[in-house]
């Protein structure tokens, strides 16, 4: 009895790590010159209109590593000078920041019969990898005015563009992390917004 309590016991724990291994990866340090080789992907200073451009000096050598961990990852291309920190305009309430990031890509990799198909697939998709970087930088996420973190997706869709912004709270993103909700629930339960800033309502 005691030898079957151990072992699941130790099958949970085992089950706890691997879940939180996926969810919470380590970056790979950086080598060489990081300025040099990821500064063209962050938001130039002289961009910032709000209390943006403190954060960002303040933690530059952090979104560094946010570049340089997306880099090594082939799957996601970073639109150049797009890892920042960001206001929601939506919102008008330039006290909270977001932690930023748009994403480019290929139409082939864009599944979807429409708009909201499309965003409902590379959420579901691309998310998974993305999160645990941006999350990755606790330091930042303490920050009682850094309320969550953007990503952004753009493709060709025909002859034109298509893109959207999805707000997350830090908050939400923990409880992701903990397993207390699924990737499925945190895109519901958090903000996504089109082209023009409008707040778009997934219907699946």
């Amino acid at each position: 009895m005691y030898g079957k309590a151990l072992l699941t016991l130790i099958l949970v724990l085992s089950l706890q790590c691997e879940s939180t291994g996926e969810r919470e990866r380590p970056m790979s340090p950086m080598s060489g010159n990081p300025e040099h080789m990821y500064g063209k992907y962050l938001v130039r200073i002289n961009q910032y209109t709000t209390k943006g451009s403190y954060y960002h000096k303040k933690y530059y050598r952090q979104l560094l590593e946010v570049a340089h961990a997306f880099n090594a990852d082939r799957s996601l291309r970073i639109v150049e000078r797009s890892i920042g920190f960001y206001h929601d305009r939506k919102r008008k309430d330039d006290t909270k920041l977001y932690m930023g990031i748009d994403f480019s890509f290929d139409n082939s990799d864009v599944e979807g019969r429409g708009y909201g198909e499309r965003i409902s697939n590379l959420l579901t998709k691309q998310l998974p990898a993305i999160l645990p970087v941006l999350m990755s930088q606790k330091e930042i996420h303490s920050e009682k005015e850094i309320a969550g973190i953007v990503v952004s997706m753009r493709w060709k869709q025909g002859w034109s563009s298509e893109h959207f912004n999805f707000w997350l709270l830090s908050d939400e993103a923990r409880l992701y992390e903990k397993n207390r909700l699924t990737l499925k629930e945190l895109i519901q339960r958090n903000t996504i917004t089109d082209m023009n800033g409008n707040i778009i309502r997934l219907t699946r």
